[in-house]
């Protein structure tokens, strides 16, 4: 057996445990969705610790691999450039700060999904990340260049995936029953989302407050102002900018934890990284 078929042999035996692994992840944020609300707030910070761990695990090497693609594409192999801005401290730290806030965002969102079809489509949607994955680096094997090869299949799988991920979720807010607000006032549409909201943890409490009261905000302004024949359509295409944002800060946050976690399973998700470094 040549190197070659060996790889592709060692990807192929990987989907269905890297399958297996990305359901655990998500079976594992449902129970913290369970649990979240009765936990101290040390707990909470030591999940949302973790989970940018598992972020940035990704996010670093990767930011580090398209760095040095960029600095061989416009500097000499021997110029001074190629070390100063290959990757270090202050690139970790952004790519870190960038892993806290996304998720701080999914952790605290996480607790608000109260629907079983929510959470069947987050299943789907990891197991559909591991099968594009798959599909396209047998497809892309021939043509990339392999030490970058790993990187162009992420960022491609973890886009149609996304994409395909917000639509759903946006299609699914679009027909979820709402609470009727047509006869409320802002303020008791606000308070009424808010009121719902419970946790021991006063920092996870004041996060699902801020979600809770932005829910309030979108569905009042669509029940009460979207009707205006002109001022109207503008209110509704907030509204749903507002949804689709959310949307995609959601998916964008999932997806990257599960690349944290397939990047540290063999065969490495990005190993085109650690090839260049040797």
């Amino acid at each position: 057996m040549d190197l070659s078929t060996s790889h592709r042999s060692s990807l192929a035996s990987a989907v269905p445990r890297h399958a297996l692994v990305l359901v655990a992840v998500v079976m594992a944020l449902w129970g913290y969705a369970i649990f979240a609300p009765v936990l101290s707030t040390p707990a909470i910070a030591a999940v949302w610790l973790l989970v940018s761990a598992l972020m940035v695990s990704a996010l670093f090497p990767r930011k580090r691999l398209r760095r040095r693609a960029w600095l061989r594409a416009y500097f000499h192999e021997a110029s001074i450039w190629q070390r100063r801005l290959a990757g270090g401290p202050v690139m970790w730290t952004l790519q870190m700060a960038k892993a806290l806030v996304l998720s701080a965002f999914l952790m605290t969102l996480l607790v608000r999904l109260r629907e079983p079809d929510l959470w069947r489509l987050m299943v789907a949607g990891v197991l559909g990340l591991v099968v594009v994955r798959s599909f396209l680096n047998r497809g892309f094997r021939p043509d990339l260049n392999p030490g970058y090869r790993p990187e162009f299949v992420w960022r491609l799988s973890l886009l149609v995936t996304g994409v395909v991920l917000v639509v759903a979720l946006v299609l699914m807010a679009f027909l979820r029953p709402q609470p009727d607000f047509t006869e409320a006032s802002l303020a008791q549409a606000v308070w009424h989302q808010v009121d719902q909201e419970a946790a021991r943890s006063g920092v996870l409490h004041e996060g699902l407050r801020l979600l809770a009261a932005k829910e309030g905000v979108q569905l009042w302004l669509a029940q009460n102002l979207g009707g205006f024949p002109v001022a109207g359509w503008p209110i509704v295409v907030l509204v749903w900018l507002m949804v689709f944002v959310e949307q995609a800060l959601f998916v964008t946050a999932l997806l990257l934890l599960c690349n944290g976690v397939l990047s540290r399973l063999p065969p490495e998700a990005i190993g085109g990284v650690y090839a260049l470094d040797s």
